[in-house]
């Protein structure tokens, strides 16, 4: 099926947070903290971003020039 490995995503936030990302290529700081919930939400993605790269087939970058910062789909 399509985004088969979104199936692997155990954390359902997380796993909407990607495929947004699939879907729309990149997404901000605010929207992340809105999908998650909370800012605090938002800093542990960031913190555990390299522990989703292994699960998702595209690369994430983080442009933390910009503010908010933007996620986006490499």
């Amino acid at each position: 099926a399509e985004n088969h490995w979104a199936a692997v995503i155990v954390e359902e936030p997380i796993r909407r947070v990607f495929l947004y990302l699939e879907r729309h290529g990149s997404i901000s700081d605010l929207d992340l903290e809105a999908m998650l919930g909370s800012p605090r939400q938002a800093r542990q993605f960031a913190n555990r971003l390299d522990d989703y790269r292994s699960l998702v087939p595209f690369e994430v970058q983080i442009e933390a020039t910009t503010n908010p910062k933007i996620y986006r789909k490499i």
